[in-house]
């Protein structure tokens, strides 16, 4: 069991910082997207006269693709951390039922396993 926790915690840890550095991109995209509506909404007279509409809304757009990108490899990232930490009290117990079955040639009867479950957690 504590060898799970062994393997799974630094690969947490990993996740976690590269969960930070997404954030920290996505933040500077976002802040550009906003500079850039703000710059349109501000000259807005001037946009309209001139029929620069789709020159800003392409640049808005471009920034929203890119900040969407982020976000969905945030959330992927996120969510295989939320499944290893879901998974990893299974993951202790098959993994302790293993090692006792392979090097204490031990028999894995019912009550054996009950009781094993029932102090896991």
């Amino acid at each position: 069991g504590a060898g799970v926790i062994l393997m799974i915690l630094p690969a947490q840890t990993y996740l976690g910082q590269y969960i930070t550095r997404l954030t920290r991109q996505q933040m500077k995209v976002t802040d550009e997207r906003m500079d850039k509506s703000r710059e349109m909404l501000l000259a807005m007279r001037v946009v309209k006269f001139y029929v620069w509409e789709q020159f800003f809304n392409d640049g808005i757009m471009e920034a929203r693709q890119r900040e969407m990108k982020l976000i969905r490899k945030q959330s992927y990232v996120q969510a295989f951390i939320t499944f290893l930490g879901t998974t990893m009290p299974a993951s202790m117990s098959l993994a302790a039922f293993a090692v006792y079955v392979t090097f204490y040639n031990g028999s894995l009867t019912a009550a054996r396993a009950i009781t094993s479950l029932t102090l896991f957690n």
